[in-house]
């Protein structure tokens, strides 16, 4: 599926790249402007690596979008975190009918400014 996703990008500067997290990242070339994750905070020993991963990608301008299913796994574990690694998130009113009223969330995060902190 992501090599369909890719093939119809040819031409626009989209590239795919493995990392794990916690991982140098400097070959990534990082901050980038948008960041999209999905079904990626239900565990919580990794979430330590997630979040390092995420701030090292990001830059104040920098949006990441994640969705997730409440499991009830440890996901406050997650948004309790945030704050220590310098993000701030907001739900995401999810804009297709069939996800309003779901177990799915739609989270938008970004740095604060250094004045905000």
């Amino acid at each position: 599926r992501l090599l369909k996703i890719s093939e119809s990008f040819k031409g626009d500067n989209i590239s795919v790249k493995e990392l794990t997290w916690g991982d140098d990242m400097s070959f990534l070339c990082p901050p980038f402007d948008i960041i999209l994750a999905s079904e990626v905070i239900y565990d919580v020993n990794v979430l330590p690596a997630l979040l390092t991963t995420l701030s090292g990608l990001s830059s104040q301008d920098t949006v990441v979008y994640m969705s997730y299913k409440r499991r009830g796994l440890g996901e406050h574990v997650f948004f309790d975190m945030l704050p220590s690694y310098g993000f701030a998130c907001e739900v995401v009113d999810p804009m297709l009918e069939e996800f309003k009223g779901s177990n799915y969330v739609i989270l938008r995060l970004q740095k604060h400014s250094n004045q905000d902190m």
